[in-house]
């Protein structure tokens, strides 16, 4: 999926944007995951709202922020 098509969802929808957790790609993703790999569905959903929320921010994204001052948000 490229930053721009991730740019238009987010986990839950709202903010003008998809819900990612009602696609079948969420589901596909999550099982992948989990038969490769030991972690939990909540660490797998966790990883993929990160990599969404800063889709934007990416090559292609479209949107361009400050993307050390949310890591730093988030971090401490």
């Amino acid at each position: 999926m490229t930053n721009e098509v991730m740019a238009n969802f987010n986990m839950k929808g709202g903010k003008g944007k998809l819900a990612f957790t009602k696609l079948h790609l969420f589901t596909v993703v999550t099982e992948s995951v989990q038969r490769t790999t030991e972690e939990i569905e909540a660490n797998i959903a966790a990883a993929v709202a990160f990599c969404l929320k800063y889709a934007p921010n990416s090559v292609g994204g479209g949107r361009k922020k400050t993307f050390i001052k949310d890591f730093f948000e988030i971090a401490f």
